[in-house]
């Protein structure tokens, strides 16, 4: 398995690929929070319901990383 993760200026995402399959979540920043951006997300795949669960574990911790990151350049409050 290889999970990339991916912070930029407006968002956030985590892209996983296990056994020839990318599965990516992405995530843009707004106002009050982030919306998601359409895409093979985890939920939708054949994982295993333990590795789906570590990879959104992954993306709420990025997630609130990158709101943390927007917050201290003055992006959000």
């Amino acid at each position: 398995m290889k999970v990339a993760i991916e912070l930029t200026d407006d968002g956030y995402g985590v892209t996983a690929e296990v056994d020839g399959q990318t599965f990516s979540e992405k995530w843009k920043l707004t106002p009050t929070g982030a919306i998601q951006l359409p895409g093979n997300t985890f939920e939708d795949s054949d994982l295993d319901d333990d590795v789906v669960e570590a990879l959104e574990s992954i993306l709420d911790a990025v997630g609130n990383l990158a709101y943390w990151d927007a917050a201290t350049r003055g992006d959000r409050e």
